[in-house]
């Protein structure tokens, strides 16, 4: 299997942004673009990935969906002696789905899970992306990868080895400060594709573009 980027490449921090942030095709258009102009200075290759999650909580919803339908028909009788059993079991079947969807739509049982748990799922989400777009062979090891899952609130700059060798994760680190002050303000596209400006005015300090730069890898953002 190929190398993954060297720990120290990697910074991470805890995205405390609300809303949905899941792209649309304007929001993909504007780091798309965004992406095109920073790779005209550089020799570097830049990907985007936004989530919606990127760790898997349906088996905690369905726990919980089973709980609730299982406490409906516990204490339905109590308050409905005279409804019969079918009436109790759809209705209690009916709750249960109700709260399957809605855990499983909002993410509610990933808040369940220690925080510890979700970034580790998050950080390996991360470092597949990486390797499933084969940022970790092109022919300078100077691609980077700014990862992006919302249910889990985090955000992780990965850059390949011969780029994290040049630029300090301090450099990093404020990149993505400043992502999250700026989804604060102006949502995730804008952010991401501010951040892509940043990421790419590092690059082309460290990797300028020659005459022969060709683009070898997507800049559509990556949402699945």
């Amino acid at each position: 299997m190929a190398a993954v980027p060297a720990a120290g490449s990697a910074v991470a921090a805890a995205l405390r942004a609300s809303g949905e942030i899941m792209l649309n095709a304007n929001d993909s258009a504007l780091i798309e673009q965004a992406i095109v102009t920073a790779e005209k200075g550089t020799r570097s290759e830049i990907m985007i990935c936004v989530l919606r999650a990127s760790s898997v909580d349906r088996g905690i919803a369905g726990i919980v969906a089973m709980m609730a339908a299982g406490l409906v028909l516990a204490l339905l009788p109590g308050f409905q002696p005279e409804a019969d059993i079918w009436l109790q079991s759809g209705l209690s079947a009916a709750i249960g789905l109700a709260v399957f969807l809605l855990v499983d739509r909002f993410d509610l049982g990933l808040k369940l899970l220690p925080g510890s748990l979700t970034a580790r799922h998050s950080r390996r989400a991360a470092r597949t992306v990486f390797l499933d777009h084969d940022l970790d062979s092109t022919p300078e090891r100077n691609a980077v990868l700014l990862f992006v899952s919302h249910a889990e609130r985090y955000v992780e700059i990965l850059a390949d080895r011969g780029l994290a060798a040049e630029v300090p994760q301090e450099r990093w680190a404020k990149v993505i400060a400043a992502f999250r002050e700026t989804a604060r303000r102006k949502g995730v596209a804008h952010a991401a594709a501010d951040a892509v400006v940043h990421i790419g005015a590092i690059c082309a300090e460290k990797f300028p573009a020659v005459a022969d730069n060709p683009d070898l890898r997507p800049n559509r953002p990556i949402t699945e």
